[in-house]
């Protein structure tokens, strides 16, 4: 119960924004991903399919990107958010083996995964390129590798990703 306290503080947390530029990928803005287990689908997103927001962690340890979007999942449109944890990742840097917090919610259905503390997953981050002159903004390119599933934070089930790969934007400018 307290991991889907700290998920909901996590999504709380994270800034609503009524501007549509600060949820829009930029063109070059994907998500593809094959998920088995408890959620099986083969995702394709690109930009027009999602919405991409990214912002530094906590404390200024790296940043965290978030994907979302639906997905048919026997036979019904679900909406997936994925959120990319990398906490060692610098502003307008490119880094390999990344330690990789993934975690993906089913909205609206109270369900939960992530490998949380665990290092089974790891991101090469192969572009970050600045979308405008503030040295703020930059579209964020990567590929994650998880060597386990990611498991259900409340209760038995399990979500396999074997690979991810994603291209999203972060505002690396902390907000007072």
């Amino acid at each position: 119960m307290r991991l889907i306290i700290v998920f909901a503080a996590l999504i709380a947390a994270w800034p609503a924004s009524s501007d549509e530029a600060a949820t829009a990928c930029d063109d070059t803005g994907h998500f593809a991903v094959q998920l088995y287990g408890d959620l099986r689908t083969d995702l394709r997103w690109t930009a027009s399919d999602l919405t991409c927001e990214g912002m530094p962690r906590p404390f200024g340890n790296g940043a965290r990107l978030r994907f979302a979007g639906t997905a048919s999942i026997d036979g019904s449109d679900r909406q997936l958010a994925f959120i990319v944890a990398l906490p060692a990742l610098q502003p307008g840097k490119t880094a390999n083996e990344l330690v990789t917090t993934i975690t993906l919610m089913e909205e609206n259905s109270g369900r939960f995964y992530s490998n949380q503390d665990s290092e089974i997953c790891w991101s090469d981050v192969t572009a970050q390129q600045a979308l405008d002159d503030s040295g703020q903004q930059y579209a964020v390119t990567g590929i994650a590798y998880c060597l386990a599933p990611l498991a259900e934070l409340n209760g038995n089930g399990s979500v396999t990703i074997r690979e991810l790969r994603y291209s999203g934007r972060v505002n690396w400018q902390v907000e007072p």
